[in-house]
């Protein structure tokens, strides 16, 4: 499958709402041989401060100086400046939204500038696999990553009885177990806060042998097995055990659980900074992601520094590429920021693989898989966020219900196919 490319996907849509202003000190198109501009979102303080010492210990050990092209409305404004020629020479590209930027051939490849020194088998395999096109060239280097995990509340499992040790590690059993821990709670409280998303459940799906996306890029959330696994996840809110965060008049699963709204949430490692500072008293753990049908499985979250195909500065550019995704930069940041390394040496070096909280998460960049199907999977997820709720309300099936998403999803991809 051949998506039209991202200039003319883009182009009307965009170009009519003008140029974006972005704060800027450069493009991609300087010629300035001593300075390397970089394109980023806006962080929390931990990650400015981070970057901005990652920043300045590169400029110290080669004499490159960086100039930040910050956007506040990422992904829009950073197509806009590729389409108008005004893109710095490294952005983030996250790995959701790599294969229509790849596809469109506005980033660099990158397998010319690697060298040994660059140790590139040290990265986590699954990581750096969502930033390759099919011949195994590579357009973005991870920075870093996030993944899942299964949290528990320990103080709620106590009152009704139960530790960790009896949450169940296979998803089958989750059912049975948070009803009967849903009777034991007191009122008011849920047994479980689940998001019931794409990028919560994918990993599950594959799991049991199927793929949200078939082969040619066409939704595949109508297979049986597809299927099956939702109806699984279903039967959560189904017995009454399960309620999203919104349902609870919370805004996201990490003020729910931190407000001991739920005893079991399923969340990523970006929860840990705002429970630490947020709900400090709160006294939790964490489990790896439950297996299904025998099999392990995770959802891998991750964002890359990728070079502009257009830059005038491509020496540089790959100067601040091979060091903020080597090991002092990667050491630098992810110490600072609270993210996990993408790099399998700093994760020992840092010692944050014996970090009680983070162990699950960590032990799941080895077995699981990026958040990324390819150019069409961002359509086949609108559609699934669309006709998922009506499943979870029984106003469906889940199998109408993902009928009605495939049929849907798959009338705009064969609209956007060459």
């Amino acid at each position: 499958m051949v998506f039209k490319k991202v200039a003319s996907l883009l182009m009307v849509g965009m170009l009519s709402i003008g140029l974006v202003a972005c704060s800027s000190n450069g493009s991609g198109k300087s010629e300035e041989s001593g300075t390397v501009t970089i394109g980023v979102w806006n962080g929390n303080p931990a990650e400015e401060k981070a970057l901005t010492q990652m920043i300045t210990d590169f400029e110290k050990e080669t004499g490159v100086k960086v100039e930040k092209k910050i956007y506040t409305d990422y992904q829009t404004q950073l197509k806009t400046d590729l389409i108008g020629g005004t893109a710095p020479d490294v952005f983030y590209l996250d790995v959701n939204v790599a294969p229509e930027l790849i596809d469109s051939g506005v980033v660099e490849p990158l397998n010319q500038h690697i060298t040994d020194e660059f140790k590139v088998n040290d990265i986590y395999p699954n990581l750096i696999e969502g930033f390759k096109d099919e011949s195994g060239e590579i357009y973005a280097m991870p920075k870093d990553y996030s993944s899942l995990g299964v949290y528990y509340n320990e103080n709620l499992l106590k009152e009704a009885g139960y530790t960790k040790d009896d949450i169940p590690t296979e998803l089958e059993k989750w059912p049975e177990f948070l009803k009967e821990l849903q009777s034991k709670l007191p009122e008011g409280k849920k047994a479980a806060t689940i998001d019931p998303e794409l990028a919560r459940l994918m990993g599950f799906i594959e799991a049991n042998g199927a793929d949200v996306v078939d082969k040619d890029g066409y939704s595949n959330l109508s297979d049986p097995k597809v299927v099956e696994t939702l109806e699984l996840i279903d039967s959560l809110f189904k017995n009454g055990s399960t309620k999203q965060a919104s349902e609870l008049g919370f805004g996201w699963n990490g003020d729910a659980f931190g407000s001991e709204a739920s005893a079991i949430m399923l969340e990523g490692n970006w929860v840990v900074g705002h429970l630490r500072d947020n709900f400090p008293n709160v006294k939790y753990g964490t489990l790896e992601m439950p297996t299904y049908k025998g099999e392990k499985s995770n959802l891998l979250f991750t964002v890359g520094y990728a070079m502009n195909k257009e830059s005038k500065n491509k020496e540089n550019a790959w100067k601040f590429i091979n060091y903020a995704s080597g090991e002092k930069g990667m050491t630098t940041w992810t110490t600072g920021s609270g993210t996990l390394p993408a790099r399998k040496s700093v994760t020992e070096a840092t010692k944050v693989d014996e970090n009680e909280i983070l162990k699950a998460h960590i032990a799941g960049a080895e077995y699981g898989t990026v958040w990324q199907k390819g150019l069409t999977l961002p359509i086949v997820d609108r559609e699934f966020k669309n006709y998922m709720p009506a499943a979870i309300l029984g106003d469906l099936t889940v199998k109408e219900a993902m009928d009605k998403a495939t049929e849907t999803a798959n009338k705009d991809i064969k609209s956007q196919m060459k």
